[in-house]
């Protein structure tokens, strides 16, 4: 497992996603004693590829699912709960922010062993859907779909891409942030 120091200096471990269409050179990683897995995608040949809740999409970036409800207290960023809808998760609560608090969140999110996580451009999220079209996010990867905040204003709120079907959408709303370094 991953050890991330906050600012505050409390320690906690990375989190890694749930069993879904592993590669036999994919391993698993125990957190708090749940055993979960880590992913990279096929055709990804890097070092680094095996990291926990992590995409890593090869020279694109990488991508870290956004943290559950209950540990995105430990980033001391003003959250609520967002659960995808049954046919785009599994029911899990993911931590959702306001645009205002998305790099925050992102700036303060250590896990992979990287801290150098930031909000995603338009552009990059839109890449990680081609990456993983239609939902295949969720059914391939375990990921909750849906919209996820991006850096971009829009208006008085923030754009988002949906996860599910690459829309581009305005949100003044709490969403979750698929970081990215």
């Amino acid at each position: 497992s991953s050890m991330g120091v906050l600012r505050n200096g409390l320690g906690f471990l990375s989190f890694a996603s749930r069993n879904v269409g592993l590669r036999e050179d994919q391993a698993m990683i125990a957190v708090d004693n749940v055993f979960r897995f880590v992913r990279v995608p096929e055709g990804c040949d890097n070092p680094y590829a095996m990291q926990p809740d992590i995409i890593r999409s090869c020279f694109v970036g990488d991508f870290a699912q956004p943290l559950r409800f209950e540990d995105a207290a430990k980033l001391n960023v003003p959250v609520e709960k967002w659960t995808a809808p049954a046919d785009k998760g599994d029911g899990t609560e993911f931590a959702a922010v306001k645009g205002e608090h998305a790099e925050a969140y992102c700036s303060r999110l250590r896990t992979g062993n990287f801290a150098d996580w930031r909000v995603p451009t338009p552009v990059e999220l839109e890449m990680l859907w081609q990456m993983f079209p239609y939902n295949q996010l969720f059914t391939q990867m375990g990921w909750s779909t849906g919209a996820h905040l991006t850096s971009e204003r829009n208006g008085a709120g923030y754009t988002a891409v949906n996860l599910f079907d690459g829309r581009h959408e305005g949100h003044w709303n709490a969403l979750p942030v698929t970081c990215i370094r």
